[in-house]
């Protein structure tokens, strides 16, 4: 895993990660309101597996979800994310004081940004 991945995720607390989920229209409400009562935070949320996220209460889809966006994040997959999740997560990463999130190869973060810019 690179080092801007854990340096950003460890700084998410459970209410930005929900917050980064729900803009991203990863999960539904009920699914966001037990990561918040297990108080899941950034970090736990890139280190699970899809198994820890069951445990906790989720339901098998949405946990193959997160777990899947988590791989996708550290594995720089951004073809593999739903369209935004990585300017949602450069946005947050910035709100936090951390540098921009590199590019993911096949995200569609450098075209959105131009798009946003013409």
């Amino acid at each position: 895993m690179v080092v801007w991945c854990l340096d950003l995720f460890s700084k998410i607390t459970t209410d930005k990660l929900v917050d980064f989920l729900r803009k991203s229209n990863l999960l539904d409400v009920d699914v966001l309101q037990i990561l918040e009562k297990e108080k899941i935070n950034g970090l736990d949320f890139i280190l699970f597996s899809k198994e820890e996220f069951h445990f906790c209460g989720l339901k098998r889809g949405p946990a193959t979800r997160l777990a899947k966006t988590a791989w996708c994040i550290k594995n720089k997959k951004g073809e593999e994310l739903l369209p935004n999740t990585c300017v949602i997560l450069d946005r947050l990463s910035q709100s936090l004081g951390q540098p921009s999130v590199p590019a993911f190869p096949g995200s569609s973060l450098r075209n959105l940004t131009i798009t946003m810019l013409s």
